[in-house]
């Protein structure tokens, strides 16, 4: 959905995809430097189209977290944070 919008609504010209593993969770940022837009929150529920909105509800299901930060003209970061469940035999 991310590189959906960049393509439909950014204007940009360049964008990058980021996947963060570690022990404890997998960070996904996803960036461009296109118009950007307001933000009027910063975790993805704020008035804007359903597919931030679907973003942030699939990563609420998935117990994580969404981070938007956008200004105009100043591009667009998308920071998702997903924490890894525990293994319960301990691997």
């Amino acid at each position: 959905e991310a590189t959906n919008n960049i393509v439909k609504h950014s204007g940009a010209t360049k964008a990058s995809l980021r996947i963060k593993l570690d022990e404890t969770q997998m960070t996904l940022s996803i960036r461009d430097n296109g118009k950007g837009f307001v933000n009027e929150t910063s975790n993805g529920t704020g008035k804007r189209g359903f597919g931030l909105l679907g973003m942030n509800e699939r990563v609420n299901l998935l117990k994580g977290e969404m981070v938007i930060e956008s200004s105009t003209e100043q591009g667009t970061t998308i920071n998702i944070f997903l924490p890894f469940e525990s293994n319960r035999n301990g691997d």
